[in-house]
């Protein structure tokens, strides 16, 4: 079963955990292939009003995000397509960033992603 859950709901993770997020980049456990920018994360919080991001990032809509994020898995697509071929049904991972659960953000989109391109995968969204 493959998981995707905020790193914050320790009760949702099952077997392996791993990250994709951009302050944990180049980590082991990080999937940077699956991580998506710094410009459209901390975009889409200046955008969400978050005082931390305001002025140092350009504001993004969620649109924006998403398409902005499908491009970065297109380009990274190689890399990414052998992520997900490296999967195995039968073993449990957990995927994780920090954004809190029901939170809209990338893990969202993944794991749609993931169940078009296999299948077979059990895909859970915490």
């Amino acid at each position: 079963m493959i998981i995707f859950a905020s790193l914050s709901d320790r009760p949702a993770h099952r077997g392996r955990v791993v990250t994709c997020c951009v302050t944990l980049q180049g980590r082991p456990d990080n999937i940077d292939c699956l991580t998506p920018t710094a410009a459209l994360v901390y975009g889409y919080k200046a955008w969400q009003g978050d005082d931390r991001f305001t002025g140092q990032y350009q504001p993004i809509s969620q649109g924006e995000y998403i398409r902005g994020y499908a491009g970065v898995l297109k380009k990274r697509g190689a890399q990414v397509r052998a992520f997900i071929d490296s999967l195995d049904p039968n073993k449990d991972i957990t995927i994780c960033c920090f954004c809190p659960p029901q939170a809209f953000c990338h893990r969202q989109l993944l794991a749609r992603w993931f169940k078009s391109y296999r299948p077979d995968l059990v895909i859970k969204l915490k």
